[in-house]
């Protein structure tokens, strides 16, 4: 029993210096916009939204510092950020061989 506490609290220790990595450290910074000053990450769009209920960009997202309200404009900004981040990376460019 004694050797189960000890592999259960260094499993402990373990995950809670991991957990304690998870903060908002991680987080791209938050907006700068002089008409909202309340915000929420949303994790599941990876994204910043207003939620200054008195702001006139309540629920706009944030793609950097600039606000949009969930329309065509902001999806297709959205989309056209997401489409450069799937290029970039790792794999480098094809070389055709002669």
């Amino acid at each position: 029993m004694k050797k189960t506490k000890k592999i259960m609290l260094g499993v402990t220790a373990a995950l809670g210096g991991t957990l304690a990595g998870c903060g908002d450290d991680e987080l791209p910074p938050k907006p700068e916009d002089p008409y909202c000053s309340k915000y929420e990450y949303d994790y599941g769009d990876d994204e910043w939204e207003c939620d200054d209920t008195a702001s006139r960009h309540y629920r706009y997202f944030y793609v950097g510092n600039t606000a949009y309200p969930d329309t065509d404009e902001y999806k297709s900004k959205k989309s056209s950020i997401a489409k450069g981040k799937a290029k970039s990376g790792f794999g480098g460019s094809k070389v055709s061989g002669s």
